[in-house]
């Protein structure tokens, strides 16, 4: 089962994900902060509305690039879970830099706000009935025949033993 990512992999590690952003709050109230070192706020905001911008525009870009239909089935489930990774990366941007800015003396508002962020675009990533359903409709629309949904259920690792 090495490299392989059906349907069921992809959600389990999607709710992995979207938990262990949490785990990090639960981590960090155990930190004191002290007020004197702080970071102006301006410079959080700045920051995580350009990590959001970048991760939105990531999500953009890639959705453009999932909309165009696959030559078959497997295609489609070998090209989705490469996206679907390039896009986890970027939604967790803003995670990582409130993470990142925490450390450096924001405060724990700005991880609290760039895992809302996070959070919020992971959700619109999700490997979901709805979400699958949306891209299986497009590539019908394209004239290909193609359920992505039952193609990442049952996708098969290589013959060729390339994996």
């Amino acid at each position: 089962r090495k490299g392989r990512y059906d349907l069921v992999t992809l959600r389990s590690q999607h709710l992995a994900m979207v938990s262990s952003l949490f785990a990090f709050v639960i981590a960090f109230s155990f930190i004191p902060t002290t007020k004197e070192r702080g970071l102006q706020p301006a410079w959080g905001v700045l920051v995580l509305f350009g990590t959001t911008a970048l991760a939105l525009y990531e999500i953009s870009s890639t959705q453009k690039r999932m909309g165009v239909a696959p030559p078959d089935e497997r295609t489609a489930a070998r090209g989705y879970p490469i996206l679907y990774f390039i896009r986890v990366g970027m939604v967790l941007t803003p995670a990582l830099a409130g993470f990142a800015l925490f450390f450096v003396g924001g405060g724990r508002w700005v991880y609290l706000a760039g895992v809302s962020i996070s959070e919020v675009l992971l959700w619109l990533i999700a490997p979901s009935r709805a979400n699958l359903s949306r891209l299986t409709e497009r590539y019908r629309a394209q004239g290909k025949n193609i359920d992505l949904t039952s193609a990442l259920l049952t996708v098969d690792p290589p013959q060729d033993g390339r994996e």
